[in-house]
């Protein structure tokens, strides 16, 4: 998840008038996605039920997708 992260904000990033502004929105929206997907496909489709959020890993998998492109944002921003 982090290299994906990291790599989709590089390459949308550079283009944004505010990229860290932009690179919090992009990660909040690769998060939802996630946390809807992982809704949709583990919990109903696979039947584990809540019992997935129980766990510390999709948890540190959300928080990267948000923080990764918010802190691609801040090295762009800054003009790395």
């Amino acid at each position: 998840w982090i290299a994906m992260a990291w790599f989709l904000a590089r390459s949308r990033l550079p283009k944004a008038a505010d990229p860290t502004a932009e690179g919090l929105r992009l990660g909040i929206l690769l998060c939802v996605v996630n946390v809807l997907l992982d809704l949709a496909i583990v919990v109903k489709a696979m039947g584990t039920g809540g019992a997935f959020y129980r766990y510390l890993g999709p948890w540190l998998a959300y928080a990267s997708l948000v923080v990764v492109p918010w802190l691609v944002g801040r090295i762009v921003a800054e003009g790395g």
